[in-house]
């Protein structure tokens, strides 16, 4: 489970039903409304704020412990369990 805070008001804004373990979250660099989950299901998901849902996902090969976006959005970095490190184009994972 994922869940949303507004840290200025110190309030709960929306929780995100995740199947497993959530190992790690990157919040679109310019776009407010989505942010990527990693997961120890070896799943990288594309969450739509405004919807609570997966809009997009990507099964990769291990578990994630760590993924963030480029500042350009053109990249999601994702580093897995066994020490690799692996780039994924956007359009590959999601297009806006």
């Amino acid at each position: 489970m994922v869940i949303l805070w507004n840290v200025e008001e110190k309030c709960l804004v929306k929780i995100f039903e995740h199947s497993d373990i959530v190992s790690c979250l990157s919040f679109h660099p310019l776009v407010d409304e989505f942010f990527a989950t990693g997961c120890f299901d070896k799943m990288i998901r594309i969450w739509d704020i405004n919807e609570t849902k997966v809009v997009d996902w990507v099964q990769t090969g291990d578990l994630i412990t760590a993924l963030t976006f480029s500042p350009d959005k053109n990249h999601l970095l994702v580093g897995f369990y066994k020490g690799t490190v692996k780039i994924y184009r956007t359009d590959q994972v999601w297009v806006d």
